[in-house]
């Protein structure tokens, strides 16, 4: 990749990295409120099914802002040791388009779809339910 494309995609990562530190203070932010001072008043059941709905998608949102971080600052890291635009399981150069439209790609999209594919597959399960992969824990 020439140098000036990795200082392109370094000023995009860390604009991008901004825009997620920003939007996961206004989420911290929301939590903190929708947590806040509900325990002075008494709430009708439906009340406090939909504030526990909202608490969990305002959690979801801040684990994906958190993970979406992560990986901007993998990129950004990559950059700087030389890896960026390589791909971390086949070692193949990431298609520039790719990389434009997700600058912190770590996988190459064959592979991509590979980590998809694999990722909705169910897990084989024993009898009792738990998966293969849960066998680490001892069994009661």
């Amino acid at each position: 990749m020439r140098r000036n494309d990795k200082e392109r995609f370094k000023k995009i990562l860390q604009d991008k990295k901004a825009e997620l530190r920003d939007r996961f203070e206004e989420t911290d932010a929301a939590l903190k409120a929708s947590s806040g001072g509900l325990s002075d008043h008494r709430l009708h059941m439906a009340d406090m099914a939909t504030d526990s709905n909202d608490k969990e998608f305002v959690t979801a949102i801040a684990e994906n802002e958190e993970l979406l971080f992560n990986r901007v600052d993998l990129a950004l890291a990559k950059i700087e040791d030389g890896t960026y635009g390589i791909c971390d399981n086949c070692g193949i150069v990431i298609a520039e388009a790719r990389l434009e439209a997700v600058p912190y790609a770590a996988f190459c999209i064959q592979c991509q779809e590979t980590e998809e594919k694999e990722a909705r597959r169910p897990q084989p399960r024993r009898e009792d339910g738990r998966a293969f992969a849960e066998l680490e824990t001892p069994v009661d």
